[in-house]
């Protein structure tokens, strides 16, 4: 024998000693697959154990211990038909019970049957069957579960369960079990007695758990009855088909229950019926002693038996009472998350008019603040008040620093500038960065307590020395690594510690840069002049000893050779007293050499002198033109005037009088402006004849 086997026929012997000392020991097989793979029959068979398992109506043996005693039987087994291969596992395993099923799939509906097996007799002693046309995501979660239940319901009671009987009035928890009728109208008998008759097609009992037999009784039509085991908390559903024949007697005599209750609109239920709402009146219910109950969440349920006689009215006052308190709690500080045994109720300052009696576990919650816990009990009717104070789950962090103005980091993320009071910091350790440029930077860990403050003063060490610049030209630009930090002249910069390269720079200059080692605290005064982009100007004039000027600044006679002059543009001019002036404008560039050779001309005969009489012409042409024009607006004004006096007169010989000068002095305007068009034609002749002259003697 190997290890293996050994291990499982101890196993076995654990097994087996185990049942010994239990009862009611029920052995689950696998599911018969039929349509379906039998991955999918393992899981049905899986939830409907897990389902079975939660009514608590039967010990289940572990499946991996089932599967190992039929592995280690299976010799045994071979050759075995359906039932009998079950009720032989039944006995291997010592159980009282053995549950064989199948699930199938045909052309879309899915169905589960099972059987419950007494392992002493081999009788069938239930079976259920569900079928179900929906996706089989419903099958699985509805259809298992219902076929559980009612093996549960129908194997306890068949394997000698508790009974519930005729005990109706009853502090039993409850169960729940609904009807669907093919036909209305249906008399309902519950343990013997007629309740009352169904209003239509589904009917609802509420019940006391245990064994109830439930009979519908509809004339010409076979009694339908079921002794129905109610599980506590659970729903079973079941199929009422009549079938035409002869049943119970629809010769019952009935009365009426009138049921009132206060508060109203509570629910009514007779014999486990749900009738309604309060007022309630049910009328046809049969003659005997009936159970009515009366339901109001919130309330403690009313029962009462009352005794139909035949066309008789029973009144019936529910007068509820609560069962529930009333709690108002506020928080110090407020808005604070409230729970009732883990459910949100909503923030303080919060009243809860309506709480069921019981036992409650009230925490309060808020940011920043500890959470708040304690245990609570609502009575009947009791008005509770719970002032609470929460306790800070936070402190305050003061920073102050020298120089002030530093950046305050806490944990790395910036919360503003020194001097700096930070309310409300979660409790527990940080670390603390202040700094600034130009200073060393200081980092600590603090501690924030609850409700406490924290007060730091840092002192900031600079690490920058100062720059001084003098120089010219003014307004040359200053930069420190490449850096612009300024214009000359730069006083009292603070530059930070360490090597950094100087340069000052402006246009048509040369840079200047050098190398400083920054100390911190130390001046450095510093005098920095630029020397400007220069070339070379040459002057030579035909005859010599003109005085040469540039840029109005006298240089001496000439010839001249200047240099070292400022790069850019210049005005040259040349002044000789027995010649005209001549001017030059020209730009100079870097390291350029600009020569000029110019012949100075005398005024007599040359050009300039005749541009000086082309202008006096077009001189006294223009004013010639212009004395024209005044008259021409002038008599144009005078002839406006006697046309008025002409608009105005009334005598005839006014008018003609008025007429002829308007017209006379229209006609003189109008030789006035021809005349002085023909004046300002030489104006124009003369003025395009200067400017030629002009160029001509600009390129001379």
């Amino acid at each position: 024998m190997t290890v293996t086997q050994m291990l499982r026929r101890i196993l076995l012997i654990l097994v087996f000693t185990q049942i010994l000392f239990a009862q009611e020991h029920v052995a689950i097989l696998k599911f018969e697959g039929s349509g379906m793979s039998q991955v999918d029959a393992a899981n049905i068979t899986d939830r409907f154990s897990y389902e079975l398992s939660k009514t608590n109506k039967f010990t289940l043996i572990e499946r991996e211990l089932l599967n190992q005693i039929i592995e280690e039987q299976k010799t045994q087994l071979s050759g075995c038909v359906a039932d009998e291969c079950a009720v032989e596992v039944g006995r291997l395993s010592g159980a009282r019970m053995v549950i064989a099923g199948k699930v199938s799939k045909t052309f879309g509906l899915h169905s589960i049957s099972a059987r419950l097996i007494d392992v002493e007799t081999g009788e069938i002693v239930a079976q259920v069957l569900e079928a179900d046309e929906q996706d089989v995501q419903v099958f699985f979660s509805q259809r298992v579960k219902s076929a559980a239940l009612k093996l549960a319901a129908e194997g306890s009671q068949a394997s000698g369960g508790a009974t519930g009987g005729s005990e109706r009035i009853t502090t039993k928890e409850k169960g729940t079990v609904a009807f669907s009728l093919n036909k209305e109208g249906a008399g309902i008998f519950i343990d013997g007695n007629y309740s009352s008759q169904a209003s239509g097609a589904s009917v609802t009992l509420q019940l006391s758990s245990g064994s109830h037999e439930i009979k519908f009784a509809l004339a010409g039509h076979q009694d339908w009855v079921k002794q129905v085991n109610i599980l506590v908390g659970e729903t079973l559903n079941y199929d009422v088909k009549f079938l035409t024949g002869s049943g119970s007697s629809n010769a019952i005599d009935v009365g009426a229950v009138v049921v009132r209750s206060t508060p109203a609109n509570a629910i009514v239920f007779i014999d486990g019926i749900e009738q309604g709402p309060t007022p309630q009146q049910v009328t046809k219910i049969g003659v005997g002693t009936h159970l009515v109950r009366v339901e109001k969440p919130l309330y403690h349920p009313y029962n009462e038996e009352v005794n139909v006689v035949a066309d008789g009215v029973n009144q019936v006052q529910a007068n509820l009472q609560p069962k529930f308190g009333k709690l108002f709690i506020t928080s110090q500080p407020p808005e604070a998350a409230v729970y009732l045994n883990d459910q949100l109720k909503g923030k303080t300052p919060l009243t809860i008019a309506q709480v069921e009696s019981d036992d409650y576990t009230i925490r309060l919650t808020k940011d920043l603040y500890h959470s708040y816990e304690e245990k609570f009990t609502i009575t009947d009717g009791s008005e509770s008040q719970r002032p609470i104070i929460l306790s800070p789950a936070f402190g305050t962090l003061d920073v102050v620093s020298v120089p002030e103005g530093a950046e305050v980091l806490v944990d790395g993320q910036r919360r503003g500038k020194t001097p700096i009071s930070i309310p409300e910091v979660p409790s527990g350790e940080y670390r603390l960065s202040v700094q600034m440029p130009l200073y060393e930077t200081l980092e600590i860990q603090v501690v924030i307590e609850d409700g406490k403050t924290n007060k730091q003063s840092m002192s900031l060490a600079p690490r920058f020395g100062t720059l001084n610049i003098t120089g010219s030209p003014e307004g040359a630009v200053v930069k420190a690594n490449g850096q612009k930090i300024g214009n000359i002249p730069l006083v009292n910069y603070h530059i930070g510690t360490g090597s950094v390269e100087l340069a000052v720079e402006r246009d048509k200059y040369h840079t200047q840069s050098q190398f400083l080692q920054i100390e911190a605290e130390e001046l450095y005064p510093l005098n920095i002049d630029l020397l400007p982009h220069t070339g070379t100007v040459l002057a030579f004039t035909e005859p010599p000893d003109a005085q040469v000027f540039l840029d109005d600044r006298k240089i001496g006679p000439s010839p001249q050779i200047m240099k070292d002059i400022a790069v850019g543009s210049h005005l040259l001019q040349l002044k000789h007293p027995n010649f005209l002036e001549a001017t030059e404008k020209f730009d100079l560039k870097l390291d350029e050499r600009k020569e000029f050779n110019i012949t100075l001309v005398t005024y007599d005969g040359s050009i300039q002198q005749e541009i000086d009489k082309l202008t006096k012409k077009r001189k006294l042409s223009l004013r010639s033109s212009l004395g024209f024009a005044t008259l021409a607006a002038t008599f144009k004004l005078i002839s406006n005037s006697a046309y008025s006096d002409y608009e105005s007169a009334t005598d005839p010989s006014e008018l003609t009088e008025y007429y002829d000068k308007t017209t006379y002095y229209n006609n003189l305007s109008a030789i006035g402006w021809g005349a002085a068009v023909v004046a300002l034609a030489p104006t124009i002749y003369f003025h395009l004849d200067i400017g030629r002259m002009q160029q001509k003697l600009a390129g001379r």
